[in-house]
């Protein structure tokens, strides 16, 4: 069966976890000096260690070198760019050999490797592409190969004809065992990687297939992520990105462990039916965002025989991102830092690169990068959750899939820090098209300027824009923006703190689900048993709600915040469109009770169901919802307030039309509020303001109005939780219906904004609540 679920969508598939216990939450190395995973077991895979030594420039001379190997281990290093005219280099009945590029520019243009019975092999750090000779595989192993580890490659052609044109970029077949693959770039390509060449072979293949596949990057292909036949496989912590046709695909048998993947943006992420004999599947955490619907059955349980630590599925996409390809292999692995944007369990609204609230605007850390770039973290000023580094004679930082909107001319807003004291020049190659861009020093490597540059792009996404070194060092990348247009927009160099929006952001469309201390947004929490994350019904708050299924499942807020412990009230806001109530159980620290759920009239009525517990003090909780064997109630956010006393504070990022204004009419005054302007980020030209009313009356307010004035030349941009107009510097404020309730004693309502100013930006002081002057605070 298929698990259908909305356009925004975070899953996530908890199973009980076969085999070994696993260091969770600790990254893996992006270097490392055996393999991990089936290569390892059964004997060792340490391919010319302890051998000769050769070095070849030409693929004459590579084929030679293993053709004249004689009895002892060898290791061939592979230097600069090869072409060769014998169709194919073929590893046959040898074992051995370690086939290593040296530094980041091996590459192999044009051919492939074959390995035919062959043994103890390791192929690492090389770039093979193109390969249209003979059986057209970049990389193949055949007939009875086994202990072969491929690492750290980087295996590519186009996608400029059709899908038969070329072959696998790595495929599997007639028996061959014990097969590590990790941390190699899978792009641009049909038919990536297959395991088990035919249906028709099981009598060959039956009980052979032992293959790992662990922290490769899979973007811009169309299938075989992989596709496995008759295999006992186990694929963890892979990073899938723009996946046309399908990614893993489990037949005739095959028993493949899928754990903790992130799958962005993937066309059928896991499938079990694509041959006559269905394949297994055992889900253990895996990530899809953006992504279609999936196999979840026929099920199995593959217990492997080895020792690894998997990484939480939301570090995947930036320990990937920035660890796979060549150039890694140093013995320094790159500076790798989980985003810090959302709590540690949590996992963005949609895709990494997290620049989907902020149109437009592309990280550079979550770039492909070439060449010994490195994401680093020790300057501060930067935007997301790091910067690129380059080093001091090459490498590149590739955006892909840009967005060009309806094509023409734009610019390209390069946020960049050059702390030297000379400038750095560097090659722009905008789809193809290339000319020499030049950095300009800022002073500091914690100061961040804008370099602008006008370019063509083409409509939609199918823009490319890479920006390489000339042979030298060059400024930082913190990112990219584009901007409409051709005329330049000044922006000064500044120095942003690290968590602030970057100089030229575009409004966000909803506030970060951290943005509220003690809020937690449902479809950010740790989810299972078939909880899907929806938009179907209006009124949510952040990025949708969580449904549950007919049969159960659970949402699980983890890290938790009780500050300093004691009693507190958990308020829970669900819509509940059916005629009875719904019960479930609330877990808190391993403590359960039966809860409730009352039904709101419609499933875009929302309201707040509260409960009182007791929480430990620091992050150190954890609430699991979970369903009692029926459906529940729609969950939309969980808020943890001080006390068992519930205070109401609104949702955070309802957009200002989600749900129609109340029909009550505003009271006619506060008895008395407080207002909390606070200017969040400010660039020189922009800033970012979040406002609190709170109402210190003793009567509740049912429905609100805000007025000010502005002291300079601010104009508010974009607005958020509130409905807005402004004449001049005069602005007034409104409630979105769903927050239009002040409670009495200390209740509090919010907003945000954008605005843009010239000059100074000043704090305005004098706000009237409902007509009655409010103290500025």
């Amino acid at each position: 069966m298929k698990l259908q679920y909305k356009i925004v969508v975070v899953v996530m598939l908890v199973a009980a976890v076969a085999g070994l216990a696993l260091a969770m939450g600790r990254p893996a190395a992006a270097f490392e000096d055996s393999p991990i995973g089936y290569a390892s077991v059964n004997g060792a895979t340490t391919g010319g260690a302890g051998g000769t030594t050769v070095t070849v420039t030409s693929g004459d001379a590579l084929q030679a070198a293993i053709d004249n190997k004689g009895s002892q281990p060898l290791t061939i290093n592979v230097q600069g760019h090869l072409t060769y005219g014998g169709g194919r280099i073929v590893i046959k009945d040898v074992s051995d050999i370690s086939i290593i590029g040296v530094g980041s520019t091996a590459e192999l243009d044009g051919f492939g490797l074959t390995l035919r019975r062959a043994s103890n092999i390791i192929i690492r750090n090389l770039k093979i592409h193109h390969v249209d000779t003979e059986d057209k595989d970049a990389i193949q192993l055949t007939e009875d190969c086994h202990h072969i580890w491929v690492d750290h490659n980087e295996l590519y052609s186009d996608l400029d004809h059709d899908k038969d044109y070329y072959d696998g970029l790595l495929d599997i077949t007639h028996a061959c065992d014990y097969i590590t693959v990790s941390w190699n770039v899978f792009h641009t390509h049909y038919k990536a990687s297959l395991i088990g060449n035919s249906d028709d072979n099981a009598s060959e293949d039956q009980g052979h297939f032992l293959v790992t596949y662990h922290h490769n990057y899979f973007y811009d292909v169309n299938s075989r992520l992989p596709s496995n036949r008759f295999g006992r496989v186990h694929v963890y912590n892979n990073y899938y990105r723009n996946v046309a046709t399908s990614a893993i695909s489990s037949r005739m048998g095959a028993c493949t462990r899928i754990e903790r993947n992130y799958f962005d943006n993937v066309q059928d992420p896991v499938m079990t039916d694509q041959s006559d004999e269905l394949g297994s599947v055992q889900l253990i955490d895996n990530q899809f965002v953006n992504s279609s619907s999936y196999d979840t059955s026929p099920t199995c349980s593959l217990s492997v025989p080895y020792s690894y630590s998997a990484d939480a599925v939301s570090s995947v996409p930036s320990i990937v991102a920035s660890g796979a390809g060549v150039g890694k292999l140093d013995g320094t692995p790159p500076t790798v830092v989980p985003p810090t944007s959302v709590p540690p369990t949590s996992v963005p609204p949609t895709s990494v690169p997290p620049t989907s609230s902020v149109p437009g605007i592309y990280q550079a850390e979550y770039a492909v990068l070439g060449g010994d770039v490195a994401v680093e973290t020790e300057h501060g000023g930067y935007a997301g959750t790091g910067y690129v580094n380059f080093p001091s004679d090459g490498g590149y930082v590739e955006y892909q899939n840009v967005d060009g909107g309806t094509g023409g001319g734009r610019t390209l807003q390069f946020r960049f820090a050059l702390g030297a004291d000379g400038t750095r020049t560097g090659q722009l190659t905008v789809n193809g098209a290339s000319q020499n861009i030049t950095f300009q020093p800022t002073g500091a490597w914690d100061s961040w300027a804008i370099l602008e540059v006008a370019v063509n792009l083409n409509t939609g996404t199918s823009n490319t824009v890479r920006l390489s070194s000339t042979g030298e060092d060059l400024a930082n990348q913190d990112q990219l923006q584009i901007a409409g247009g051709i005329t330049p927009t000044t922006v000064p160099p500044t120095s942003v703190p690290p968590t602030s929006m970057p100089p030229t952001s575009v409004p966000p469309t909803s506030v970060p689900p951290t943005s509220v201390p003690g809020i937690y947004q449902a479809e950010y929490a740790v989810l299972g048993g078939g909880v899907a994350v929806e938009t179907e019904h209006g009124g949510y708050a952040g990025a949708g709600y969580v449904n549950f299924p007919a049969d159960g499942g659970y949402v699980e807020y983890q890290n938790v915040d009780g500050g300093t412990g004691g009693s507190r009230t958990l308020q829970f806001r669900f819509a509940l469109g059916a005629d009875s109530a719904r019960t479930g159980q609330l877990t808190v620290n391993g403590a359960s009770q039966n809860i409730t759920f009352q039904p709101t009239g419609t499933w875009d009525s929302w309201t707040i169901l509260d409960i009182a517990v007791n929480l430990n003090a620091g992050t150190n909780n954890t609430v699991r919802l979970q369903s009692t064997g029926q459906d529940l109630a729609n969950q939309d956010q969980m808020e943890v307030v001080g006390g068992t006393t519930p205070t109401t504070i609104p949702p955070t990022s309802v957009p200002p039309t989600s749900v129609p204004p109340t029909s009550v009419p505003p009271t006619t005054g506060p008895g008395g509020c407080v207002v909390n302007y606070v200017i969040q980020n400010d660039w020189g030209s922009g800033a970012t303001v979040s406002v609190t009313i709170q109402n210190n009356g003793a009567s509740t307010i049912n429905g609100w109005t805000l007025t000010w004035t502005f002291p300079g030349s601010q104009q508010i941009s974009a607005l958020w939780n509130a409905s807005f107009s402004q004449s001049g510097a005069s602005v007034s404020v409104s409630d979105a219906g769903w927050n239009a309730t002040i409670g009495a004693n200390g209740g509090t309502a919010g907003f945000g904004f954008n605005l843009v100013y010239s000059g100074t930006n000043a704090e305005p002081t004098d706000f009237v609540l409902n007509g009655t002057a409010c103290q500025s605070q």
